[in-house]
């Protein structure tokens, strides 16, 4: 086996380089020498420490006059390389502490008329872990030593696979290869990009062959030295690929096509998964976003140092599994018994922790069975009343709240069988409110050990936004309705209501019909929804809602801003309004003309209860 130089050309970015020299500085054997090419950066302070550096004597510094080129400086570096092989590393790239450029060396001499090797790498397009193909950030948070220490693990692996090109960020090049084929095609392929793909190309006519090393993974961040041109470079280099090498491209697609490195990037990312040291956390809702999702995606934000988050979502006889860490959704047929096993399986192989359940609407008992069988803590989230009798507003067909239900209407379903069966198996049952708690509790009976009253993240913290105020006396006051209105959301009383002259209704969002006199703005952007408010600029903020809300995320928009409140006295308003001034609490079951009487009376900053 031949020595090995590592060639570094070096032309932006300080810390990247940086951390790149570093991590040689831990990994590397006698058989090993650095060569660092400085291609007359602009950037002074790379520069000067590049030279500071050189001093300590784990690399040898070349600096250009003025700037070839990376294919150029490329090319010196090789050139100054000789008799060894070469690894050609760009200096945004991090590499492993453990024997990572050992396993490299070895595959280059395991098989005969090897060219090139590359390794994974989150960056690497055809070598690329997770997603094939895309520029990936490093899986699940880990860093580089914890990613390779599952790739070089890994066992019953075919460790080479052929590839129509090697990717240059990170590419070993035999001496015999380099003797053959020659050197990067400067005259062609200018400043960089597509000179790698040429040269294996050269490679492959001459009988030698690129191989893709499937043992070792290095962090790759890209487009360090050229970000600002990199897109106009690789669309002109593809261009001039195809026409030099007219099978380049389908020989790409078909590789791309047939993917033989898919198994080994899947049992990699499992075993990473199985690894990673953080809470694993599997979530279970009904799929039908609204403020249960939101939850969810509140609680991956809030916990994301401490956690990782998986979701089950049911999708008729299918579940699918996802992960926002993941950019591909699993679907299983729940009707396939070998499936539900494989989902079982994979939940017990990635050890999950706990399985956070936020709804069992359309979620089919038999995966409610496996998640008990995981024997993994249970939480329980209350985003409405279904649970008690499958209803979750508890209101009739016109949207109205039923009040107090008699027994026949609650005990004999099988929701509150299955209910009762949950609450068995859950360790902590969190309500979002106070009067959620209370008026759950009056038909399903909780251990006070397991009760949590806690409302959600979105309130931590919330800071208080004040609209501009630019109210003209003349025009007409302003009622502004927040989200999607079904019938038990107020929809039906909005129109009713409505019907006055003497105010402006605005709906910020959507109705599950279209309502007279009401001007519909449709739906909204979480992240801009105050300043919409601020554009309509309402005097009230109604919520006229029929049924008992158990939290209520418009309402915390609504609290984010300073306009009156209205809402009725029942679910989370009152509690959740009771600490707030400029607020208005009628009683649920006020006439619309008393309604329409609160709202034009222009309240003021002031509390008030009307009962």
């Amino acid at each position: 086996m031949k020595k090995v130089t590592i060639v570094i050309p070096v032309y932006r970015g300080l810390e990247e380089t940086q951390e790149c020299i570093y991590s040689l500085y831990n990994s590397l054997p006698d058989w090993v020498s650095i060569i660092v090419i400085n291609d007359c950066s602009p950037e002074v302070k790379l520069s000067d420490w590049l030279r500071l550096e050189e001093k300590k004597g784990y690399f040898k510094l070349y600096e250009n006059e003025e700037n070839l080129g990376f294919v150029k400086t490329v090319n010196k570096g090789i050139n100054l390389s000789y008799p060894n092989d070469v690894l050609l590393l760009n200096s945004d790239v991090e590499v492993p502490d453990s024997n990572w450029l050992e396993r490299i060396r070895d595959s280059a001499y395991s098989v005969k008329n090897i060219a090139s090797i590359t390794p994974f790498s989150n960056n690497a397009t055809i070598c690329s872990f997770p997603d094939f193909c895309q520029d990936n950030k490093l899986a699940f948070k880990c860093n580089v030593n914890e990613i390779d220490e599952v790739f070089s693990s890994l066992k019953n692996i075919k460790s080479l696979i052929e590839i129509p090109t090697g990717v240059g960020f990170c590419m070993y090049i035999t001496r015999v290869a380099i003797d053959k084929v020659g050197l990067f095609d400067a005259k062609t392929f200018g400043k960089g990009y597509g000179e790698e793909n040429d040269w294996c190309q050269r490679a492959i006519k001459l009988g030698l062959k690129n191989y893709h090393l499937t043992n070792v993974f290095v962090y790759h961040k890209g487009g360090v030295s050229f970000a600002e041109e990199c897109n106009p470079r690789k669309q002109y280099a593809q261009q001039l690929l195809s026409k030099i090498h007219p099978n380049y491209q389908l020989d790409v697609a078909n590789f791309i096509k047939k993917d033989p490195g898919f198994l080994i990037r899947r049992t990699a990312l499992l075993n990473l998964l199985r690894n990673v040291n953080r809470i694993k956390v599997l979530t279970l809702s009904h799929g039908m976003g609204g403020g249960v999702k939101q939850h969810v995606n509140e609680l991956v934000e809030f916990f994301t140092k401490e956690a990782l988050f998986f979701h089950l979502e049911p999708d008729g006889n299918k579940i699918i599994f996802s992960s926002s860490e993941l950019e591909e959704e699993y679907i299983f047929n729940l009707d396939d018994h070998n499936e539900l096993n494989l989902l079982s399986s994979l939940l017990v192989y990635i050890k999950i922790d706990s399985v956070h359940i936020h709804h069992i609407l359309n979620v089919p008992y038999k995966l409610l069975s496996l998640i008990y069988r995981l024997g993994c803590r249970i939480d329980l989230t209350v985003h409405d009343f279904f649970l008690i009798n499958g209803n979750p507003t508890l209101t009739d067909a016109n949207g109205q709240y039923l009040g107090e239900l008699n027994e026949a209407e609650f005990n004999n379903s099988i929701i509150y069988k299955q209910c009762n069966e949950l609450i068995t198996k859950c360790e902590r049952i969190i309500f979002p409110s106070n009067d959620t708690f209370c008026r759950f509790t009056k038909y399903i009976k909780i251990p006070e050990s397991k009760v949590i009253v806690s409302y959600h993240p979105d309130m931590i913290d919330s800071p208080e936004y004040q609209c501009k105020d630019i109210l003209k006396s003349s025009r007409k006051s302003k009622v502004l309705v927040l989200g999607a209105l079904s019938k038990a959301k107020g929809a039906d009383i909005l129109e009713r209501v409505a019907t006055t002259d003497e105010l402006e209704y605005h709906l910020l969002g959507y109705s599950y019909r279209t309502l007279k006199n009401v001007i519909t703005h449709g739906a909204y952007d979480e992240q801009d929804v105050v300043n919409l408010i601020d554009e309509i600029n309402p005097d009230i903020i109604w919520f006229p809602a029929l049924w008992p809300e158990t939290y209520s995320y418009t309402l915390s928009i609504a609290l984010r801003t300073n306009k009156t409140i209205v809402a009725p006295k029942i679910g989370a308003f009152p509690e959740r309004l009771s600490k707030r001034g400029n607020k208005i609490i009628y009683d649920i079951d006020l006439s619309d003309k008393a309604i329409a009487k609160i709202l034009a009376s222009k309240p003021s900053m002031t509390s008030r209860n009307l009962l």
